[in-house]
């Protein structure tokens, strides 16, 4: 019968084989398995980078769709004003020329100052030379006349200047003639806006 004697240096070396001692760094000498990437996460980055350019192309999008509602808005508004300072010019117009058609040799002072009232510039200077002898005509002819307005357009406008052609009939009687006789007129109209009135600037008997 043979007996086998362990010493304690071979029970520390077959401890040491069994449970290996750590490295000096304080690592293991085993290594851990990779874990493998999978497709999803390998893909998280470009589609993180489309989310942002998709993102910041939506930005982009709204703004100019509100830019451009902004500028539709500003048109729209300035095609409204344009359109009632157009209207606003025609009704001048053609009050101007019915208190010029109508005219009555009674009233005939009281007339031409309104007349003069909605002149303006170099054309109120010059119905200002000729009132005194309009007036004296009127009343000697004993002229009575009764306007009315035919038609009006608007030939032009620009800013806070405008044309308008007026057409007008009168119904005229004088001292030779008491039967009204018809007359017909066509008169251009040229206007300035003077602290948001239309005033008349010039006047021009057309064929």
């Amino acid at each position: 019968m043979t007996t086998k004697i362990t010493t304690d240096q071979d029970e520390n070396e077959t401890h040491e084989e069994t449970n290996p001692a750590p490295s000096d760094d304080g690592s293991n000498d085993r290594f851990e398995e990779p874990v493998e990437e999978t497709a999803e996460d390998a893909t998280d980055e470009p589609r993180g980078w489309r989310r942002r350019l998709l993102d910041i192309g939506l930005v982009a999008l709204v703004l100019a769709l509100a830019m451009a509602a902004a500028l539709t808005w500003r048109t729209t508004e300035q095609r409204e004003d344009e359109a009632a300072a157009g209207r606003a010019a025609v009704t001048a117009a053609e009050a101007q020329v019915l208190e010029l058609t109508t005219l009555d040799q009674r009233r005939i002072d009281d007339q031409l100052a309104t007349l003069r009232s909605h002149t303006t510039g170099e054309f109120r200077r010059q119905f200002e030379g000729i009132l005194n002898t309009f007036a004296t005509v009127v009343k000697e002819q004993k002229i009575q006349a009764t306007g009315s307005i035919g038609g009006s357009g608007l030939e032009r406008l620009d800013g806070r200047r405008a044309t308008v052609l007026v057409a007008s009939v009168a119904e005229v009687t004088n001292a030779d003639s008491k039967k009204p006789v018809p007359r017909t007129y066509r008169i251009r109209v040229n206007l300035s806006l003077v602290d948001g009135d239309w005033l008349t600037s010039g006047m021009e008997f057309v064929a």
